[in-house]
């Protein structure tokens, strides 16, 4: 049973993926690779983390998480590899059922209401560097981990959001164009001794969605 378990795991008939990941990365940058992925390998499931960098990082450590996609910067141990997988913009966006807009630059966000992920996310990290290299300051009226949490609370006229831009569904808010916010690296990191068969495929599949984009 054991060698037939084995069997069946090398060649992707079975199998779990443990995948550390922030919730603002999960839905729009894997959920297609995850789909072509499944109709080719039917038999192989997922299992979804989304904790602080450090902790997802502490659980690869430990093998109870497969891979991490997270944005940069991250700080990381020699043990882990790190690969470099896209760039994509960020933007700060809002629902014009709520708000009328007039900002032109970064200090006309200060009058009204912010939303921001966690101060823990490198996202965040990222963006407080640019405002920094602006010599602005942004203070969150509300700061969230889930981009869930952050989309439904800009829906609901909470506040103007920051997110990666291609995260936004088309057509549900307006983004603010004229700020040139900075773009984020989105990387994976793996322990090398530690992939499974099943986790190396799927890393080569990521891969290969960047290159075809």
């Amino acid at each position: 049973d054991a060698l037939e378990h084995i069997k069946n795991l090398n060649q992707l008939n079975t199998g779990c993926i443990r995948i550390g990941i922030p919730p603002y990365l999960g839905t729009f940058f894997l959920e297609k690779t995850i789909r072509v992925f499944r109709k080719e390998y039917p038999g192989i499931t997922f299992e979804f983390v989304s904790s602080p960098s450090n902790k997802m990082l502490e659980l690869l450590e430990t093998r109870k998480l497969d891979l991490v996609f997270d944005v940069l910067p991250i700080e990381t141990k020699k043990n882990i590899q790190k690969i470099v997988l896209a760039r994509f913009p960020n933007c700060f966006a809002y629902d014009k059922n709520h708000f009328d807009l007039a900002i032109k630059k970064l200090e006309d966000l200060e009058q009204y209401p912010i939303i921001l992920p966690s101060k823990n996310s490198s996202i965040r990290s990222k963006l407080e560097e640019w405002v920094e290299s602006k010599n602005g300051s942004i203070s969150p009226t509300v700061e969230v981990w889930s981009s869930q949490e952050m989309f439904d609370m800009v829906k609901s006229g909470v506040g103007i959001g920051y997110f990666i831009k291609d995260s936004i569904p088309s057509n549900t808010m307006e983004v603010i164009s004229c700020l040139d916010c900075p773009s984020v690296d989105i990387c994976v990191l793996f322990i090398e001794d530690f992939l499974t068969t099943a986790s190396k495929k799927f890393v080569e599949a990521v891969k290969d969605k960047d290159k075809s984009n």
